[in-house]
């Protein structure tokens, strides 16, 4: 990734920064500065790390990095804000540069979402990747000229392994996000929301991304019953009366099952399986021997393969499925 050619720090007039196009769709236009005004005021009004910005066709300059910084200097009237000027080869490594320098920004699952599908559309999921890993690389580490064949083999089979991904597991891992599912989850639920707000919907599209930061997966299994929710149920979701997963489970349109009995079997084994487990760490056994205590604990170690095995097989169906579609 082409960015900055060389370091150069000057001070730029307020008035002639702006948001880059893409921030507000990624990270929101009502996020607080509230702390950054605090910590700036605390330097007697002094930006120690300077805004990275590019110059614009105009008189103007976009920030790629800063926006926060931008906005709390506005709050307390400073004319001027240091910046480094950043120049890029393409719109595509501009984008992708957006999301590398807010890194250390905090974020909720819908921030880091959208940065996913800002990388995915650019086609720069692996490139970002790239640049990460080089960030990260320590100086002490062999250089690829230095390496031994063992060294060599191991790299080469784990960019084989990173080629063969699937793009939303990279894209996960690009933004920090636990899995690829939740990626594919939490953007089918982000697409919902902007069509909501394109609507109208505002407090609809409020309801499934607070349901959504808390619960992917919930969220997105909400999406399938959503217009078939009341106000009244909307409200209790909103104010914490009711769960989401409430409503999810009482639809049979939501389990998506052939044999919505066969389901609800399946779902009260597990609220079975969940009620012994609290009884076994509430009420510790008793052993006479170690052999009782061997036997006891050979018992939860087959029963643990077996739920991993079952985990396994509806993660193997998922991603079979993902490759299908």
């Amino acid at each position: 990734m082409a960015t900055t050619n060389k370091r150069e720090i000057i001070e730029i007039e307020v008035g002639k920064l702006k948001a880059h196009p893409e921030n507000e769709g990624i990270y929101g236009e009502n996020e607080s500065v509230a702390d950054v005004v605090e910590q700036i005021a605390a330097f007697n009004n002094r930006i120690l790390e300077p805004l990275k910005v590019k110059k614009d066709d105009k008189d103007s300059y976009v920030i790629i990095s800063g926006y926060r910084r931008w906005r709390a200097a506005q709050e307390l009237g400073l004319s001027t804000v240091p910046c480094e000027i950043t120049t890029f080869e393409t719109p595509e490594e501009e984008l992708a540069a957006l999301v590398l320098y807010n890194d250390g920004r905090v974020k909720t699952i819908e921030t880091r979402t959208r940065e996913g599908m800002a990388l995915e559309r650019t086609f720069m999921v692996d490139a970002y990747l790239k640049r990460l890993k080089n960030l990260k690389q320590s100086q002490s580490e062999v250089d690829g000229a230095s390496m031994s064949d063992e060294t060599e083999t191991k790299a080469k089979q784990n960019n084989k392994h990173d080629d063969n991904r699937l793009t939303r597991d990279k894209v996960a891992e690009a933004v920090k996000l636990p899995s690829g599912k939740t990626y594919e989850r939490a953007k089918n639920v982000i697409k919902r929301v902007d069509e909501l707000k394109a609507g109208g919907k505002v407090e609809d599209a409020k309801l499934l991304i607070s349901v959504m930061n808390k619960a992917p997966a919930t969220a997105n299994d909400l999406l399938k019953i959503f217009d078939s929710l009341s106000k009244e149920d909307k409200g209790k979701i909103e104010t914490g009366e009711a769960n989401a997963s409430d409503f999810i489970l009482g639809n049979e349109e939501a389990t998506n099952q052939t044999s919505p009995a066969s389901f609800t079997s399946v779902m009260n084994d597990c609220k079975a399986i969940g009620n012994t487990i609290t009884s076994m760490r509430k009420d510790k056994p008793q052993f006479k021997n170690d052999g009782q205590k061997k036997k006891y604990r050979e018992q939860i170690e087959s029963h643990l393969e077996s739920l991993q095995a079952i985990l396994k097989s509806l993660d193997e169906e998922e991603t079979t499925a993902a490759v299908e579609g």
